[in-house]
């Protein structure tokens, strides 16, 4: 885990070599933002998706953007779509991929896995060598004592980093700004100091799906990283 004195010295260290920097934000929010190095086959692939929607903000989205930080090696892709769904959006990519590549690359739609906590139709294809899911930005609803969402709209950044398992899950690279957006404000922060946090309320987390307290317990483990303290609390309202 790394710890909160000189967390941020610790975490640049690990980033060494890859050009990486702080950038912060002119509002008044003074959100943090972070650029990361990438390797030549994510070039290739960002600079594509930028070619098929120049004037909309595609966001990379969860682990890809946590485990680059902390300085490992991603293979998967989650792609965060603003005002279409990740089926209709492939086609597109797709088609231009093929004719720049002289491939014959599909993709495969799958339906919503409640079991395994993927509620929405996802869209997956590899390119690149890398990959890839795509997804629209979204917003849920819960009913009491259901895992799966009563109601799935399309969402702001700020909603779906909402709905997500914990704040430093909940990180966005944005391939146009070549920024990355914290909108939990917290993110970053907890990803320095090693702290597993529920973007909203621990209650409204788990409650709206309880294997979150497991994921969260596997993350800890795999990351060395410290539940923090109201999750480890509220947590008991929903095990056993």
């Amino acid at each position: 885990m790394i710890s909160s004195r000189n967390g941020l010295a610790r975490l640049q260290q690990r980033l060494e070599g890859r050009r990486s920097f702080f950038r912060y934000a002119s509002g008044s929010s003074r959100a943090r933002y972070k650029a990361i190095e990438l390797d030549e086959a994510e070039l290739k692939l960002f600079s594509l998706l930028n070619r098929v929607k120049p004037d909309s903000d595609i966001r990379i989205a969860g682990g890809w953007v946590r485990d680059k930080l902390l300085g490992k090696t991603c293979e998967d892709v989650d792609i965060a779509l603003e005002d279409e769904t990740g089926a209709v959006f492939s086609k597109a990519l797709l088609a231009e991929y093929n004719r720049l590549e002289g491939s014959a690359a599909q993709a495969v739609t799958l339906s919503a896995r409640p079991d395994q906590s993927k509620h929405l139709e996802t869209t997956m294809f590899t390119l690149y060598g890398k990959s890839i899911d795509a997804v629209h930005l979204r917003k849920e609803s819960y009913t009491e004592n259901s895992r799966v969402p009563a109601e799935v709209h399309f969402g702001t950044p700020q909603e779906d980093s909402n709905r997500r398992d914990f704040t430093i899950n909940a990180l966005f690279y944005n391939l146009r700004s070549e920024k990355i957006e914290d909108f939990t404000g917290r993110g970053l922060r907890d990803l320095e100091n090693g702290i597993l946090r529920t973007p909203v309320d621990p209650l409204t987390t788990l409650g709206d799906d309880p294997l979150r307290l497991l994921r969260g317990i596997r993350f800890a483990c795999q990351l060395g990283f410290e539940l923090e303290d109201d999750f480890k609390r509220y947590s008991g309202h929903h095990s056993g």
